[in-house]
């Protein structure tokens, strides 16, 4: 990268650039140093400028300081629970905006992303959500869309009504995989017949079990 004005004098006057800071691009932001019009000698060290090494070293330490705060603030939001009054409001603004339009829903609940309000909402929130007992051809679905999907139970859950994506994904996981080979080789072809009309990208080899 191009020296800094600050070291392009330094090496000028025979110096050495010292520090990795010297070359900072944050120099750039210096006046421009102008040699006095008559001088008798040249001195072998920079002259005082406005902005010095130490006064850059506080201001990176600043923008650090500045970005691991915003970080610690982001991960405690995503961490936050939610309360049983941000559920009911969360409801109350799908119904009113309609699904997909998260981003206006998230500016009515402080400290809620878009991302989070969706997930809540498809995940929890839902009234049309079944949480009841799973049946035999919901487990039959669910291992035969994940030999063609993979894990993409996003893509899965669609092919169950009422189970959203994290219910099938523990369902899968704690149930299905251990028993999925035997189930496949019991099954049917028209046990396969739902998938007909789906775009389905096929896994890579080895990848139907996971």
């Amino acid at each position: 990268p191009p020296l800094s004005p600050k070291a392009s004098h330094m090496l000028s006057l025979g110096g050495a650039v010292k520090s990795p800071l010297d070359m900072h691009p944050i120099y750039t932001l210096m006046p421009e140093h102008k040699e006095p019009e008559q001088h008798h000698h040249m001195s072998m060290h920079p002259p005082n400028d406005q902005y010095t090494r130490e006064t850059v070293r506080e201001v990176v330490m600043d923008l650090v300081r500045n970005v691991e705060y915003l970080n610690q603030t982001d991960n405690h939001t995503e961490r936050r629970s939610w309360t049983e009054e941000e559920d009911a409001s969360l409801l109350k603004l799908v119904q009113e905006y309609g699904q997909g339009s998260w981003t206006a829903i998230a500016k009515h609940l402080q400290g809620r992303l878009p991302k989070q309000c969706r997930q809540r909402f498809l995940n929890k929130v839902d009234p049309t959500l079944r949480k009841g007992g799973w049946t035999e051809e919901e487990d039959k679905r669910i291992v035969a869309a994940q030999s063609k999907l993979g894990g993409r139970f996003a893509e899965i859950a669609k092919f169950l009504e009422g189970r959203s994506e994290t219910l099938v994904n523990h369902r899968w996981h704690k149930v299905l995989r251990s028993k999925a080979e035997q189930m496949l080789s019991d099954m049917e072809p028209h046990d396969f017949d739902f998938l007909v009309g789906a775009k389905i990208k096929e896994p890579r080899r080895g990848s139907q079990i996971v």
